[in-house]
C-alpha cells in the first residue's frame, strides 16, 4: 500500500489536499457566492485560486428553455454532471441528452453548447480544468445583473476577453 500523502518522500505541504469550507448566508446558501451568468444561477464552489490553478467547480441551475450559443473554450475542458433533470449537451455536431446521474465532457478547442429543452430547471455540477472560468462568470454577473437585458455585442466581447469564442 502506498504511504499517506504527507509521508511521501520529497512532498511539500503545498501538495496536500485543500478543503474549502462553504460560506453561509441568506444569499449564498452553501456556496461562497451565487452569480447570475446570463440567467443561469451559478454557485461558485471552488476557484482556481483555491485549487492552485488546477480547476474550478460550480453548481449551476439552468432555467427551463435556456440555451447557450455554440462556443469554444480555448483553455478549459468542461465536465457537466447532472444532479437533477436532463440537459441536451452538444459537442461538435453531436447532441446528447444527459440525465440525472450522467455526465458529459466538453473538451477545449471543440465547439459545444447546452440547452434545457424541458419545462423545469436542471441542476448540474460543472468542473472546468484548468481553473479560472469563474472570472468569466464574475464578469457576466457584473455586466448583466439579474433582470438586465443582455447586450449581445457586449456579451461576445466578454466571451472573447475570457479565452472563448462564439461560433
Amino acid at each position: 500500500m502506498e504511504p499517506a500523502p504527507a509521508a511521501r518522500a520529497g512532498q511539500r505541504a503545498s501538495h496536500l489536499p485543500t478543503t474549502v469550507a462553504p460560506a453561509s448566508g441568506p444569499k449564498n446558501g452553501p456556496s461562497k457566492r451565487t452569480l447570475n451568468v446570463m440567467g443561469v444561477s451559478t454557485d461558485v464552489l471552488l476557484t482556481a485560486h483555491e485549487t492552485k490553478g488546477a480547476c474550478s467547480y460550480f453548481r449551476i441551475t439552468i432555467p427551463a428553455g435556456f440555451a447557450n450559443p455554440p462556443h469554444v473554450h480555448w483553455f478549459e475542458d468542461e465536465t457537466f454532471y447532472i444532479l437533477d433533470g436532463e440537459l441536451e449537451v452538444t459537442v461538435g455536431s453531436i447532441p446528447t441528452v444527459v440525465k440525472a446521474g450522467q455526465a458529459a465532457f466538453g473538451p477545449k478547442r471543440i465547439i459545444h453548447s447546452f440547452a434545457n429543452r424541458t419545462d423545469r430547471p436542471v441542476t448540474a455540477l460543472v468542473h472546468a480544468s484548468p481553473g479560472g472560468l469563474e472570472r468569466f462568470f464574475e464578469a457576466c454577473d457584473a455586466a448583466f445583473p439579474e433582470g438586465t437585458p443582455i447586450d449581445p455585442v457586449q456579451l461576445v466581447s466578454l466571451i472573447e476577453r475570457h479565452g472563448m469564442s462564439v461560433v
